[in-house]
């Protein structure tokens, strides 16, 4: 075996310092891992210098002075490997429980906001602000650092102002606008010119910078924030209307020949009553007046309320009075037709439904089945 000189080893530790590492323990431990290697390696006869220089360039990838940094961060920074394998899992997580939360939703499976309200914390709360701790251990300046930070801000705004708007919480589009806000006035043009003041960032900086503000100007307008839709303002403008036809429907004389069609019309009204009072009790925004003032911005889902098992309850009730109404008809041309009661549909099926299309039919129904009354038995409506 080789053995080497102490001139040799002077040399090395020479070399070693020269190139910039300066803790001395690390100086001692890197001479020793050199000395090792070159022992095992060279010959008698064979260039020192040349084996030495080769074997030095192992250790590191540009320039020595890497290993006393990545030693320094190891040092101050003991959980790093911890802290980089919980973010991964984490990530890993949200995306998983993410996509499987938005099949639940589409399919309309129970457990779709479970899975998706989690999913979003989990990212939000965990991921990104150990991506954040991560990520400003590799940069050094104090502009970078806040690049860093505000971006962690902006993706926390923005995944919970999509989560509030897919869940039709309150506050929705107040966050949306914060995050708006945020992304174009503060995150992106600090972004911008952190990055483009260094010639070998300019490029991609520009690039990331246009497709920041273009993903996030289309994100604004595919939620839908200015109000409901057209379709919306239809149901809306069909059930005032409907609403104003029966509150003019009065019934001249009390008709004892109809207590079922008296039982569908009560379990109506409590249905209506149970959905009207989950609404707004603030006026609409139109020329028209009906009970509970239904604003257009609480239009929503039965199904996403927390009452919604009442009104399940009152959904049978009503199924029942209309099932022993038709029974009672001699004839079928008199009997409730399915699509104004709802009566072959399920709860969840019913849970899918807007509030204001289901007012709507109810409505209606009431109409129609007053109507039907008065014909048979020659009452006067007015």
């Amino acid at each position: 075996m080789y053995s080497i000189s102490d001139q040799q080893i002077d040399y090395i530790l020479d070399d070693i310092k020269r190139n910039g590492i300066q803790m001395e323990d690390l100086q001692l431990n890197l001479l020793d891992h050199v000395c090792c290697l070159l022992e095992q390696q060279l010959k008698d006869g064979d260039d020192f210098e040349f084996f030495y220089h080769k074997t030095i360039r192992q250790f590191y990838s540009k320039e020595l002075k890497e290993i006393e940094a990545e030693t320094v961060q190891l040092l101050t920074f003991k959980n790093y490997f911890m802290m980089k394998k919980i973010m991964i899992t984490a990530g890993v997580f949200s995306t998983f429980s993410f996509l499987l939360g938005s099949l639940f939703k589409i399919m309309f499976w129970p457990g779709a906001a479970v899975l998706m309200t989690l999913a979003i914390a989990v990212f939000c709360f965990f991921f990104l602000p150990m991506l954040f701790i991560l990520k400003t251990k590799e940069v050094n300046t104090g502009l970078e650092k806040m690049v860093i930070a505000l971006g962690t801000v902006l993706g926390i705004l923005f995944c919970l102002s999509i989560l509030f708007k897919v869940q039709h919480w309150p506050g929705a589009t107040m966050l949306l606008f914060a995050m708006m806000l945020f992304a174009f006035f503060i995150f992106i043009p600090l972004y911008f010119f952190s990055g483009y003041r260094k010639p070998e960032t300019r490029l991609n900086t520009i690039l990331t910078s246009i497709l920041l503000i273009g993903f996030t100007a289309v994100t604004f307008l595919s939620v839908n924030v200015y109000g409901p839709s057209s379709k919306q303002m239809d149901e809306w403008t069909s059930y005032c209307q409907s609403e104003m036809i029966w509150q003019k429907v009065i019934v001249k004389n009390h008709i004892s020949e109809t207590q079922d069609a008296d039982a569908v019309i009560k379990n109506t009204d409590s249905l209506k009553a149970a959905i009207l009072a989950l609404t707004s009790t603030d006026a609409p925004k139109n020329n028209y007046t009906v009970p509970g003032k239904l604003k257009f911005d609480n239009l929503k889902y039965l199904g996403k309320d927390g009452s919604y098992s009442r009104i399940c309850t009152l959904l049978a009730n009503l199924q029942e009075s209309v099932k022993k109404y038709n029974h009672a008809q001699l004839n079928d041309a008199d009997k409730i037709p399915d699509g104004f009661a709802f009566a072959d549909m399920t709860e969840e099926d019913f849970g899918r439904m807007e509030n204001v299309h289901v007012l709507n039919n109810l409505t209606q129904l009431q109409i129609y089945v007053v109507s039907a009354a008065a014909d048979k038995t020659g009452v006067v409506i007015r």
